[in-house]
């Protein structure tokens, strides 16, 4: 393929479409941008992505309709991404690590919510049951191992499960693991690996 517009490791946001307009230059560095009421491709019209680069949009609420752009120049934005209004711009091996999170004694969406503090994204959380992935971390071999701390707060505000998840990263496959003997995983909770970076959270008891 030619050479991006962009730099390597740097990602470029133009306010026009066709690469042109005022250009916003983000380095591959994995700072999450919200741009919520609004929509990303209400901002930007168009952006190039660099060499050693990846570019992540997803939805404020979840990762579901997630979009992952690697090195190239996209002259229609909007037509890539929708109306997702988060993004990153990390180094193109990184993985998006997403949680689906369900309570098996009940069909009520919503009952608990699964709060996350996510390292260079902020908090993220994943009501019971809603069917949906929620961001959960970013890792990469070259950012290494990354801790995100987790917590469940059932409606009347009562916390029932505190702790933490350890990702690390695997070269040999490239996908993500979780070491349990480094994180504080809450006893009352279980994780199951869905995907390479998708991974289903169940609770078990209050």
């Amino acid at each position: 393929m030619s050479h991006p517009t962009a730099d390597d490791r740097t990602a470029s946001l133009f306010q026009e479409s066709n690469l042109k307009g005022t250009k916003l230059v983000r380095q591959a560095d994995g700072v999450s941008y919200h741009e919520y009421p609004k929509h990303v491709a209400d901002e930007y019209k168009s952006l190039s992505v660099g060499f050693g680069s990846k570019a992540h949009f997803w939805y404020h609420l979840d990762t579901s309709q997630r979009k992952d752009l690697e090195a190239g120049d996209y002259n229609d934005l909007k037509a890539q991404i929708g109306s997702l209004t988060c993004y990153s711009v990390d180094p193109d091996d990184t993985k998006l690590v997403e949680f689906t999170f369900v309570d098996p004694k009940s069909s009520e969406v919503g009952a608990y919510l699964l709060i996350m503090q996510v390292y260079n994204v902020g908090e993220a959380q994943a009501p019971s049951n809603d069917g949906k992935y929620h961001i959960a971390g970013k890792i990469s071999g070259q950012t290494g191992d990354v801790v995100t701390a987790v917590k469940v707060r059932q409606k009347d505000g009562q916390f029932i499960a505190n702790g933490s998840v350890y990702f690390v990263w695997d070269p040999k496959t490239q996908t993500v693991n979780i070491d349990d003997k480094a994180g504080q995983w809450p006893s009352n909770l279980k994780i199951d690996k869905v995907t390479d970076d998708r991974f289903k959270v169940t609770l078990l008891s209050k």
